[in-house]
């Protein structure tokens, strides 16, 4: 009987630490943010599918693109309970170029139609993507000061590139649209802890990691996040944050072969409220 006393405290301590900390987490976390991509690392090769290894191209050397600039980013997080919760990341990148080829560039379109751009030929480029990540989150412990959790979820990627290609023989000239697509879906796997240095003062890491095999599809995945926050009212916080995310992925259709590859880095300045 004596020792079910302490046991009987111990356990007590336990549920109302965790009730206390389930009822001051709030359900909702909401962030907006100014994303400034400072390195972006991106080859992309198209080819026939039965063609060989083909020759990548980088985007911003070839067709003038840029994708080191700052975009608008959204996280958001619902807590379901104590112990499980959904997160929600989107964020947006496009740009536009307009380059003279100074060497020949092989290429092909969603159609599988395979065709040659000109060394001298003017090529007006619209290049966009998008990343969305949803993902499923499990905390396995936590307490007041610290919280431990994995994930799984869906990181996805459209990528298109629009070509429009005026190619100048002599006194005459021709000009054609071309697009390159494709939506990329991969699983995700994490791990992430959130420490609270103070009340108003918190930090978390969070990442990725991610490779497959399968049907057409071949590549890996990888996203790395630090980021600092401060609560400067009640229902209002600033954190800042950089992050690293890596995608390297390969297509394999009927009629053409995509690969892609590409490596973001960047750093965060957001808003945050929860409630």
């Amino acid at each position: 009987m004596r020792l079910l006393v302490p046991v009987v405290a111990m356990l007590s301590a336990v549920l109302a630490t965790e009730s206390v900390w389930a009822k001051e987490m709030p359900r909702t976390k909401l962030s907006l943010g100014y994303f400034a991509v400072m390195k972006a690392d991106t080859y992309i090769l198209a080819t026939e599918r039965e063609a060989g290894a083909g020759v990548s191209v980088n985007p911003a050397d070839t067709f003038g693109t840029d994708l080191e600039q700052s975009v608008f980013r959204f996280d958001g997080k619902y807590r379901i309970n104590s112990e499980h919760a959904m997160s929600l990341t989107w964020y947006r990148i496009s740009s536009r170029g307009v380059n003279t080829l100074d060497q020949d560039v092989e290429w092909i379109d969603s159609d599988g139609n395979e065709y040659t751009i000109s060394a001298g030929a003017s090529v007006d480029t619209d290049l966009d993507y998008n990343i969305f990540k949803l993902s499923y989150l499990w905390s396995f412990y936590h307490n007041d000061k610290v919280e431990l959790y994995t994930s799984a979820g869906i990181h996805g990627t459209t990528f298109e590139v629009d070509l429009d290609v005026e190619n100048n023989v002599g006194a005459s000239s021709t000009q054609e649209a071309r697009r390159m697509s494709s939506t990329i879906p991969l699983p995700n796997f994490g791990l992430g802890v959130q420490y609270s240095i103070t009340p108003k003062l918190s930090w978390f890491l969070q990442a990725d990691l991610f490779a497959m095999r399968y049907e057409d599809w071949s590549g890996s995945f990888s996203d790395l996040q630090f980021a600092i926050e401060y609560q400067v009212l009640d229902y209002l916080g600033l954190g800042i944050g950089v992050g690293s995310t890596g995608l390297n992925i390969t297509e394999t259709t009927d009629t053409y072969r995509f690969a892609y590859e590409n490596k973001l880095s960047g750093v965060n300045f957001y808003l945050t409220s929860a409630f």
